[in-house]
């Protein structure tokens, strides 16, 4: 019984320390790494294993296998297509999970939930990009990756179980006992691939870059589509008193026998169309809210107002260093830098999987003829002689050429877009300056002019019509104009050119 005590304290201590193994491990780098870069250190996943509040525990190393002739000859064929920008990047550090994976807005976005029932642009574009759901869609994807991260660094659990031998042998219970085996992995697998899911937690946090820049696009369009709204109807309420004055001083000559009762009439039917005119853009505007209200996506805000104005300035833009700007700063692009990186580790990953992990078992038997305890240890692991996973490593490689063109090809969408933005911005500029400068002032100096004509009787009626329809029109075209710049600078901020 006294061997039988023993024998248990110490396959307790064993299963103990198996299961603690779980919790932490350390690992060395391969003596020949394929790739620049080291693996992730013990002290990295100890932060994440402090989010989740588990207890310290023994930690563990792994058996040890250096790197073999494939390896460096699979590195010398990855060095022939990489060159500076797509090198290997330093490990990411592993992502700081909360226990429950919960998502949200970080803090210092967070505004009170006591809000003004009057909003400016960016008090809209902040509750969007709290509030709306595409972006709650974002982080419920980055919070996916990152666990995904957490996970694939886990080792295996250890395996517990009874076990009988000899059973029924000379009408003997045989041997009796309990066993425990655990999985080694080796050649640094968790760590790699932790790299490999750190980086594509980095392309989807900057795939949410992507969203919040998109959101605020949207709401900026949508607010001066909206505020252009609100100057067609000051418009068409001032071309309305107009006309309506204009009706007046026609009764005044008809009453005097100076004017006829066709002209009346002309002057009532403008009075009407003008009518007709206001209505329909107080349409116009709250169709126009309603679109801003849906961009910002948080229901209730119908009965709010919004401030600001349409801006009527705008400065002069140099194409190069609009390009420059977004090449270095655009969301986008670094998005599908980071798939190149994951793909990188991905590779090496692929070259040391054929290593074998390291099977063990340890067993504690009591034999009930002899009354021995028995100890029994197996240790082993695959011996890559059929399966090299070559298939696999030159489909990593693949997966890199394809992440590498990526990059190329996000530069090339992000240029041609960056061209259209431009060019509707520098043209509708143009026609801004120029409508402020020449085309507004002299139909507003005409309109003027005739009005005092008519009302003199040196200009007759249609004259007037003529005037007042060039000042409308006139008007109404710059508020698309500036619409138009307006929104193609809104699209040179989403594109990280302009701040």
């Amino acid at each position: 019984m006294k061997n039988i005590c023993i024998n248990s304290c110490i396959l307790s201590c064993i299963i103990f320390a198996s299961c603690s193994q779980n919790r932490y491990y350390t690992t060395k780098v391969l003596e020949n790494p394929p790739l620049k870069g080291e693996a992730i250190s013990s002290t990295e996943l100890e932060a994440i294993e402090q989010e989740f509040n588990e207890n310290p525990a023994t930690q563990n190393s792994d058996i040890i296998l250096s790197s073999n002739e494939n390896l460096e000859a699979g590195n010398t064929k990855l060095v022939e297509f990489i060159d500076n920008e797509h090198e290997l990047s330093e490990p990411v550090q592993l992502a700081q999970v909360d226990e429950d994976l919960s998502i949200g807005v970080p803090a210092d976005n967070v505004i009170s939930n006591t809000l003004p029932s009057e909003h400016s642009l960016d008090d809209l574009e902040l509750l969007a990009i709290n509030n709306h759901p595409e972006i709650q869609q974002s982080l419920a994807d980055v919070s996916a990756v990152k666990g995904q991260q957490y996970q694939v660094t886990r080792k295996f659990n250890p395996v517990i179980g009874y076990q009988a031998q000899e059973v029924g042998n000379e009408g003997k219970a045989g041997q009796q006992g309990v066993y425990v085996s655990q999985t080694f992995v080796t050649a640094n697998k968790l760590g790699l691939n932790g790299q490999i899911q750190g980086h594509l937690a980095q392309m989807k946090s900057w795939d949410w870059k992507v969203k919040e820049l998109d959101i605020r696009n949207k709401v900026q369009q949508n607010f001066y589509e909206y505020q252009g709204a609100v100057l067609k109807l000051n418009l068409a309420n001032k071309l309305l008193k107009i006309s309506e004055e204009s009706s007046g001083v026609v009764q005044l000559l008809l009453d005097s026998g100076e004017s006829k009762k066709s002209q009346k009439l002309q002057a009532d039917i403008q009075v009407n169309r003008s009518l007709i005119v206001v209505n329909n853009q107080k349409q116009n505007v709250k169709a126009s809210f309603t679109k801003l209200i849906a961009a910002v996506g948080i229901p209730g805000l119908e009965n709010d107002s919004v401030t600001g104005s349409l801006p009527k300035n705008f400065p002069i833009y140099n194409w190069d260093e609009l390009y420059s700007n977004m090449i270095s700063s655009h969301p986008s692009i670094q998005s599908a830098r980071s798939q190149v990186q994951s793909a990188n580790w991905a590779i090496r990953r692929a070259e040391v999987q054929k290593i074998p992990n390291i099977q063990s078992q340890l067993g504690l038997l009591y034999d009930t003829s002899t009354l021995d305890t028995i100890m029994g240890i197996q240790v082993g692991g695959a011996l890559p002689v059929h399966n090299k996973n070559r298939g696999n490593i030159r489909s990593r490689y693949a997966d890199y050429m394809k992440a590498v063109q990526e990059v190329e090809r996000v530069k090339l969408s992000l240029k041609a877009e960056l061209a259209n933005a431009y060019q509707m911005y520098e043209t509708n500029r143009l026609q801004s300056d120029n409508f402020k400068k020449q085309i507004l002032p002299k139909a507003e100096e005409s309109l003027d002019l005739i009005t005092q004509g008519f009302q003199q009787g040196q200009d007759p009626y249609i004259q007037l019509l003529i005037a007042q329809r060039t000042y409308f029109e006139s008007n109404q075209e710059f508020v698309d104009i500036l619409i138009s710049v307006n929104r193609g600078m809104a699209d040179l901020r989403k594109l990280k050119s302009i701040e």
